[in-house]
């Protein structure tokens, strides 16, 4: 009876350690690295004219931008309170990443008195591909955020 037992169990820890190999290493979201995000953040901080506040990175704003990419995809570019959600589309013709992210950021932080405002950003980065699943772009979710500065 204990020799069943055993082999039983046996089977079942193999049979859970296959499973277990064969499942995504989650982590989900969009396939580009935080440190990735960082330097997009800075190198839109270097484009951003003088003037502008400069945008620091949030890794949180990542999963909303997620959230709001999956949920509402076709209601993009609305005012969120105190947030605004961004699609920017690079490909091929794109010849500065950071500069077209940045022309964005400028256009979102223009409708709000910008400098009164501490400003974060978060991407949520969609892989967009060809028929033959061959990567020919991206759309870059941007969700910015701002609250106001607190006064000394």
């Amino acid at each position: 009876m204990m020799l069943r037992f055993r082999k039983m169990m046996a089977v079942l820890l193999a049979a859970a350690l296959t499973l277990t190999m064969l499942t995504a290493c989650g982590g989900g979201g969009s396939g580009a690295s935080v440190d990735a995000k960082v330097k997009l953040t800075n190198d839109i901080n270097s484009i951003l004219p003088e003037g502008y506040p400069k945008v620091k990175y949030d890794k949180e704003l990542d999963e909303e931008a997620e959230y709001f990419h999956d949920k509402y995809g076709s209601m993009l570019n609305n005012n969120l309170k105190q947030k605004c959600m961004i699609k920017v589309e690079i490909d091929k013709k794109t010849s500065d990443e950071a500069k077209a992210v940045a022309d964005e950021v400028k256009n979102c932080m223009g409708r709000t008195t910008s400098k009164e405002y501490d400003w974060s950003i978060g991407y949520y980065i969609d892989p967009k591909k060809d028929k033959d699943n061959n990567v020919i772009g991206k759309d870059i979710y941007v969700m910015l955020a701002w609250k106001e500065k607190t006064k000394k």
